[in-house]
């Protein structure tokens, strides 16, 4: 389960108007792309700010047989996450990141994981099973679907 994720009307209608009118009923469920012949499928958080064209490594992407793409994101680099992350999941990569991409030969299976995943994250609520590994961070229980992963 993906989402367009904004913070306000303002930029919603400013990223919507860049999308053609054709897949905004789609905006909210990432896996609908995959009945459309989309051969990877991209992910960004609405917060990323990218510097240089991405095209490049777009395109090594998608000509490799490597089936997800990662930018790490800031927190990354944050050793308090990183050592607490590791603490709970020792055995696992920490998946933060700002940026991923994935190819639609695998999506079904691994959405159908990852949202199994994500409900041992949320349910009965966030951080009941694993502890939140970014306490002092407000909107930490807003990234479990990242945590998930």
């Amino acid at each position: 389960m993906v989402s367009l994720l904004i913070k306000n009307d303002d930029t919603r209608d400013e990223v919507m108007s860049c999308i053609s009118k054709i897949y905004h009923h789609r905006i909210l469920y990432i896996l609908k792309f995959l009945d459309h012949g989309f051969d990877e499928i991209y992910w960004m958080d609405s917060n990323t700010i990218v510097y240089r064209d991405l095209t490049n490594y777009l395109r090594e992407f998608r000509w490799s047989n490597k089936l997800f793409y990662f930018i790490l994101d800031h927190i990354m680099y944050d050793s308090s996450f990183v050592t607490k992350w590791k603490q709970q999941h020792p055995d696992t990569f920490i998946p933060q990141a700002c940026f991923m991409g994935f190819k639609s030969s695998c999506m079904r299976t691994f959405f159908g994981l990852w949202k199994n995943a994500w409900k041992m994250w949320i349910e009965p609520k966030p951080f009941t099973m694993y502890q939140d590994p970014n306490p002092d961070f407000s909107g930490s229980s807003f990234c479990t679907e990242q945590y998930a992963l």
